[in-house]
């Protein structure tokens, strides 16, 4: 009985040995390469590019602008948001190509009319009447606690 599995065993080797060597045949010769596109910087890379002095600020005035990279992808990879850099430039160099009437030239959705009309109005006042929040009130209740010493 030993002597049996011993020889499908080996069949089956054999079998596949044969079977890798087809596909391998039919395939072109080689093993197969699959082609890998460029890897994604991580921010990791930016950063260390930043401190090294690898690359430009894109926000340094003093650098003329021919040699400061001012791509919208360099402002976005360079600082961050609270100094009004990296995701702040790169959305406020995108609000600077204006909005509807330059990108669509004509209206194209309803949401658009609101677009086309935000430039007439200047200054928006809500009415007297509105209902608004008193926060001050909710929030900044004593209720008999004085707030500068914390007795009662």
């Amino acid at each position: 009985m030993n002597n049996i599995l011993n020889e499908t065993i080996r069949k089956e080797q054999k079998f596949e040995k044969k079977w890798k060597e087809q596909k391998l045949k039919d395939s072109g010769g080689g093993p197969r390469r699959t082609l890998v596109g460029p890897a994604r910087v991580s921010c990791q890379l930016n950063y260390l590019d930043q401190t090294l002095g690898l690359i430009r600020n894109p926000h340094d005035l003093a650098i003329p602008e021919s040699e400061r990279g001012t791509s919208p992808n360099d402002l976005l990879r360079w600082g961050v948001s609270g100094e009004e850099q990296g995701r702040h430039s790169y959305l406020k160099y995108h609000t600077k190509r204006g909005g509807p009437h330059e990108r669509f030239g004509r209206q194209v959705t309803a949401a658009h009319e609101i677009g086309w009309t935000s430039r007439l109005v200047d200054n928006y006042a809500s009415s007297p009447f509105a209902r608004r929040p008193l926060i001050k009130q909710d929030f900044y209740r004593t209720m008999g606690a004085s707030l500068s010493t914390g007795a009662l």
